[in-house]
């Protein structure tokens, strides 16, 4: 109870920075710019939500970020770049997802021990399926 307010200023917040961003950016990038508008609502919800209950920020946020942008690095010359049936142009968006992704968690090293030990819990491994 009491945690209304906080959320709607979050949540006016957010839209107003994702329209005012789509406005900007989707003409010049277009399916790219959305994207970032649309994670900028986000970031915009995340920021104002832990100001407002006071907590910290997460110490693996930056490497987080780190990884976001080395995926958004390569998969954006590609959209941007590649003029090619939209099906083949996401396929190879999907492929080059699927082998940066986890490059980037090897390099950067975002998660730390007790978040790995959780996924490992919430993947099914392969000799508890048969």
């Amino acid at each position: 109870m009491g945690k209304t307010k906080p959320i709607l200023k979050a949540g006016v917040a957010s839209t107003l920075a994702y329209v005012i961003l789509l406005i900007a950016l989707a003409a010049p990038l277009k399916q790219v710019g959305a994207a970032l508008a649309r994670a900028m609502t986000a970031i915009v919800s995340f920021t104002i939500l832990y100001r407002s209950f006071g907590m910290r920020i997460p110490g693996n946020l930056g490497k987080s970020v780190m990884v976001a942008a080395i995926l958004a690095a390569t998969l954006m010359p590609i959209e941007l770049c590649l003029k090619t049936n939209v099906y083949i142009k996401a396929s190879i968006e999907v492929l080059m997802f699927a082998i940066m992704l986890p490059v980037a968690y090897k390099l950067i090293k975002p998660l730390n021990c007790e978040e790995i030990r959780l996924l490992k819990t919430m993947v099914p491994q392969k000799d508890k399926m048969q």
